[in-house]
């Protein structure tokens, strides 16, 4: 457990969660990853887009923590996944 986050079963062996440079919190590998090997299997709750617009205005959710699913659908990430780099220029691929 760190910063009180159990993580799962895949990722347990892979990351911890720390202090980062660029924000906040973020995930960071403890072994080396190999090309193709599933990291996670990220988790949340699906909302609109109209949805993350209140919620961001409200202060509930960071511009930059969901993830696009489709068009117009986010996904609200549990922790520990918002803390995985999930931007359009990760260097992570979604399946």
């Amino acid at each position: 457990m760190i910063y009180g986050i159990k993580l799962k079963n895949v990722m347990e062996n892979k990351f911890r969660i720390g202090e980062s440079q660029i924000d906040g919190k973020g995930a960071f590998a403890i072994r080396p990853i190999k090309k193709g090997e599933l990291i996670c299997r990220m988790k949340g709750e699906e909302i609109s887009i109209s949805e993350l617009k209140k919620r961001y205005e409200t202060g509930r959710e960071r511009f930059c923590d969901p993830l696009q699913v489709r068009e117009s659908q986010y996904l609200g990430l549990f922790e520990p996944y918002v803390y995985i780099n999930h931007s359009c220029e990760s260097n992570a691929m979604q399946l």
